[in-house]
């Protein structure tokens, strides 16, 4: 494994690792299900949306001429339910110390632009991140590699010296495939136990624990 001080940079994923939006996703996509094509989706059924691009998730639903026109008014339902979305405690502080140290961070979402948009400007995350990798970046989306790839290609930093930090499977495996090293951020994940037998470089139980990454 890389020794802590060759690490020149840190990957995360953003809801669920970042940001809490659990509640707000979820109320957003059965909202707009229901109310433009009358199917009612339970919350069980929605535990396997999650870490997927919405477009993607669309695509089961309607036909692709149709996508875009849903996805608008999943922009504006998700807008609307911006009040439900909270950043996870001490998150925050913890990647700017990271940052004071000289650690390079970018964000690897499977949000479109549009929507890690949204999340942007109304936590005021810009300065946080040296990069955005939405899925409107890549062509393949997590557990494909291609876009910690991007990332890191922007970053200037080899797989190698960087780690990739999510609270999905789809996180750990792209990054496992790019070849980083991988940490699970447990205090969002859906499923502990299954993150956990996925083998992550790092279990990262507090958002505190991030510091313990590079120190």
């Amino acid at each position: 494994m890389v020794e802590k001080k060759h690490i020149k940079a840190i990957l995360f994923d953003l809801d669920g690792t970042i940001i809490n939006s659990k509640i707000s996703d979820t109320t957003s996509f059965q909202s707009i299900i229901n109310e433009n094509l009358g199917i009612s989706i339970s919350d069980n059924q929605m535990k396997g949306f999650f870490g997927t691009p919405t477009k993607t998730l669309l695509s089961k639903f309607v036909v692709e001429s149709e996508i875009e026109t849903l996805y608008q008014h999943w922009l504006i339902e998700k807008e609307k339910n911006s009040g439900l979305v909270q950043i996870f405690p001490g998150v925050l502080d913890s990647i700017q110390h990271v940052r004071n140290i000289g650690i390079k961070t970018a964000i690897v979402t499977s949000q479109f632009e549009a929507e890690s948009a949204l999340t942007r400007e109304h936590f005021n995350l810009t300065n946080y991140f040296d990069a955005w990798i939405t899925s409107d970046h890549s062509k393949m989306h997590k557990p494909d590699p291609e876009p910690v790839y991007i990332a890191l290609e922007k970053l200037g930093v080899n797989p190698d010296h960087a780690i990739m930090v999510g609270d999905t499977l789809n996180d750990i495996d792209a990054g496992k495939s790019a070849g980083t090293l991988t940490a699970a951020a447990l205090w969002g994940a859906g499923d502990e136990g299954t993150l956990i037998q996925r083998n992550p470089d790092y279990l990262l139980y507090a958002t505190g624990d991030i510091i313990t990454l590079v120190e």
